[in-house]
């Protein structure tokens, strides 16, 4: 993975050429909603996995997702009023 590598990216946000996708914004999101939001219990239960299992690894509430397949990206199934960008890394630790 370099960092000339383009990823895509999903989003209701609207970014210009240059922006920089900030992490964390579905776990606000869940985390905001609470209890209620229908992943609440799903994600808690996937970050605690991945917390015995690969304690190294990023937690997902607080990362950005990006995809490598721009055709997989624009058929996901997500909010009718989401954008998908093309992105390249600024910064990762691996």
């Amino acid at each position: 993975m370099t960092s000339k590598q383009l990823f895509y990216h999903r989003t209701q946000g609207l970014y210009e050429p240059g922006d920089l996708i900030s992490a964390g914004n579905w776990g606000r999101l869940i985390l905001g909603i609470g209890p209620t939001h229908n992943r609440f219990y799903a994600e808690r239960l996937l970050d605690r996995i991945r917390l015995d299992e690969f304690p190294s690894a990023s937690s997902r509430p607080v990362c950005a997702f990006a995809f490598e397949d721009a055709q997989y990206t624009m058929g996901w199934e997500g909010r009718p009023s989401e954008y998908v960008y093309a992105v390249r890394l600024a910064d990762h630790p691996l």
